[in-house]
């Protein structure tokens, strides 16, 4: 019950009352003396991994998932199962290990074709859709159109009421839509789909399609436009601390909050988010330059305790 109760309060986007969740049960676990390495102490460990993701908390999310992953692959509730390989696949992707992360999300559809859910299906394809238009790889995209059998020019029937699977395969057109034939057409689709997680409390999918919003304006080239629906997110992100969504959605996004930061009359609170957000960006950007292949760390990183703070060069 409370494991439900955490993933419901991660889907609402409340990472904080998912923490208190998972809290709670591993108090229950420690004083019914059940293992931290038991199938059921495994299960409550994946929201909280996900949650530490959400924070930029990318190793200790990656040594939960690691750990207890291998207790729950194949015989777990779905859902967790589910959010375990796409946040271990999202920490492999951030930290340069693409073809990992592909293949953990194939990894997960080869367990569910035993089950035939759709949804499941659709969502690792959600995920892939995301590594490959963040490593470049746009051509892949239509192939994974095709593999659950939606039609990129055929706009989708916009309900009016929430469903899960619906709503998730609009959320991957537009998706597709954005990044490979952006148009202004698509605009009243975003927003219908933003009002409607709105009215249904699902702000973690609202946050990802105002995001995804801000990213087509930019590519029409309606940057005050942008600029508004950015600051409006922030208005849900700086109260759970929404640090990857902005992290993962790359340079584009920096270089918006930066200019953000600029505008006179901004909130304080909001000012500091964002400043948080440009610090997490500056530390992104120095570990994929050590990643580089002809990197060699310095004196300095090799023994900083034994010298001065300096000025950038």
């Amino acid at each position: 019950t409370y494991c439900i109760e955490a993933l419901i309060e991660y889907e609402q986007g409340r990472f904080y009352d998912c923490q208190l969740a998972v809290d709670h049960v591993e108090t229950m676990l420690k004083e019914w003396g059940i293992s931290v390495d038991s199938t059921t102490a495994a299960v409550i460990k994946i929201p909280k991994a996900a949650v530490l993701y959400s924070w930029n908390q990318l190793n200790g999310a990656k040594d939960l998932l690691t750990r207890y992953l291998p207790l729950i692959e194949e015989c777990s509730y779905i859902e967790i199962r589910n959010m375990a390989f796409i946040t271990l696949a999202r920490v492999f992707h951030q930290q340069g290990q693409t073809e990992t992360a592909l293949s953990l999300l194939d990894r997960s559809l080869e367990i569910n074709s035993e089950c035939s859910l759709a949804r499941s299906k659709i969502l690792m394809c959600c995920e892939r859709m995301k590594i490959l238009i963040t490593s470049n790889r746009l051509g892949e995209m239509h192939r994974q159109m095709r593999s659950i059998g939606m039609k990129p020019s055929q706009f989708p029937k916009l309900p009016n009421e929430w469903d899960r699977l619906e709503c998730l395969q609009i959320f991957v057109w537009c998706l597709y839509k954005t990044n490979l034939e952006p148009h202004s057409n698509l605009i009243p689709t975003i927003e219908h789909m933003q009002k409607l997680s709105l009215k249904y409390e699902r702000y973690h999918h609202m946050m990802e399609i105002m995001l995804l919003h801000v990213r087509l304006l930019c590519t029409l080239q309606q940057s005050e436009q942008a600029l508004s629906m950015l600051l409006e997110s922030l208005n849900w992100a700086e109260n759970e601390d929404y640090l990857r969504l902005y992290l993962d959605q790359g340079l584009e996004i920096e270089n918006l909050l930066r200019k953000l930061l600029k505008r006179t009359g901004l909130p304080t609170e909001k000012e500091k988010f964002i400043r948080r957000v440009l610090a997490a960006f500056d530390v992104l950007e120095q570990e994929k330059f050590k990643l580089q292949t002809n990197y060699v760390p310095s004196r300095y990183e090799q023994s900083p305790q034994n010298i001065l703070q300096v000025d950038e060069l």
